[in-house]
């Protein structure tokens, strides 16, 4: 005797297997989104730090074509990797990531992170010397007199 399927049957699986297919595709959509995402915050904070994809490259343990892959999106970076970009580059892994608006963390942009290594490099004997050199740029970026300026790094 032949099983026998009605046409009911035939057109819920039929249902079921066009949702499961649009399912995969609004997934694959998303996870497409979500690498050029991060392959874009990769390229920025890659460039940010005059890093250049060879050097991040050997950094991580890939070809510099990789990087290229990751930073247009076409690659997904595993979990372990971006842990590990995270700390080659000292930035927030959620840098990497979309902010939930409804997470209050603060992350270091890395303008902020790039400026900080430039002055860990400086010996403290010229700490008094950048600090002139720092007045001076914020008299000319803000406009501003010294009185003004030794409000505004006093506040």
């Amino acid at each position: 005797m032949a099983a026998y399927a009605s046409p009911t049957f035939i057109r819920h699986a039929a249902t079921q297997a066009t949702i499961k297919s649009m399912e995969k595709d609004i997934m694959t959509h998303i996870e497409k989104q979500l690498n050029e995402f991060v392959g874009k915050k990769i390229r920025s904070v890659r460039g940010t730090l005059g890093i250049t994809q060879e050097t991040l490259g050997k950094e991580l343990g890939v070809a510099p074509q990789q990087i290229q892959k990751y930073e247009k999106g076409e690659n997904r970076m595993s979990a372990g990797k971006l842990f590990l970009l995270s700390q080659t580059v000292d930035v927030p892994i959620q840098y990497f990531f979309p902010q939930d608006p409804s997470l209050k963390q603060e992350s270091i942009p890395p303008q902020t992170v790039r400026v900080v290594r430039m002055l860990n490099r400086i010996p403290p004997k010229h700490y008094d010397d950048l600090a002139n050199v720092i007045r001076a740029v914020l008299k000319i970026a803000l406009n501003a007199d010294d009185a003004s300026i030794e409000k505004a790094l006093n506040e």
